[in-house]
């Protein structure tokens, strides 16, 4: 296995928006929610996947695999 970048320069939050199709948390217009002209959920879980892609986009892999031999030798890598 082998990376197409130092893991220095993969952004956790950008590898969860290209593997993920959509982050929207509800999707309130197919088929239409009837309760869409009086309902404030879908802004308040956009905001709060906001924060959360905001917080992943602090970190890159290599602030995540701190011992890379561990990792390598789970995986079985040499």
């Amino acid at each position: 296995m082998r990376l197409g970048r130092a893991s220095e320069e993969i952004n956790i939050g950008q590898v969860v928006r290209d593997l993920e199709p959509t982050l929207k948390p509800v999707e309130c217009d197919e088929p239409r929610c009837r309760l869409t002209p009086n309902c404030e959920l879908k802004r308040v879980l956009g905001e709060a996947m906001r924060a959360f892609t905001g917080v992943l986009d602090a970190y890159t892999l290599a602030d995540i695999v701190a011992d890379r031999r561990s990792v390598a030798k789970l995986l079985g890598i040499k």
